[in-house]
């Protein structure tokens, strides 16, 4: 409910630009009624609370965003350095002569082929959990942000 707060009289200065004063500032004052609303015990201070929460849901779901994007950009660039490595040592692989020699070198290559993929599915993994935990916690934050 307003409260009318004291008299505030506006007058005009030099330049024709309102001023606003608690003393009458001359025969053009105006007496001026203002409403104030004296705030209420506890609501601006939930609803600036809901509103600062608010902006930190949604902050944090940009940054979520930014994240998860990295983390598949990282997939992406490990897969194509993944069969790049692969595709070098099929060729070294194919490219020995068909001898003793050659047979062991191929085997030793073929070792190494398999150990570059078990390296990079690790990695892989390791990428594709860490999105799904970011990927949840986003999830979590736009149910929060929904019952707000």
């Amino acid at each position: 409910m307003p409260v009318q707060a004291d008299s505030i009289y506006e007058c005009k200065d030099m330049h024709g630009n309102p001023v606003f004063s608690t003393q009458s500032c001359g025969d053009d004052a105006k007496e001026v009624t203002i409403d104030v609303v004296p705030p209420s015990s506890s609501k601006p201070e939930k609803q600036n609370s809901a509103v600062w929460d608010e902006i930190a849901i949604s902050n944090r779901l940009r940054e979520l965003d930014r994240e998860i994007a990295q983390r598949e950009k990282k997939k992406d660039s490990l897969a194509v350095k993944r069969d790049q490595e692969y595709e070098r040592l099929r060729v070294s692989r194919d490219n020995q002569p068909r001898t003793p020699e050659g047979k062991k070198k191929r085997s030793e290559i073929r070792l190494k082929m398999k150990a570059v993929y078990r390296r990079y599915n690790k990695l892989n993994s390791r990428e594709h959990e860490e999105i799904g935990k970011l990927q949840n916690e986003r999830r979590q934050l736009l149910k929060r942000q929904t019952q707000n």
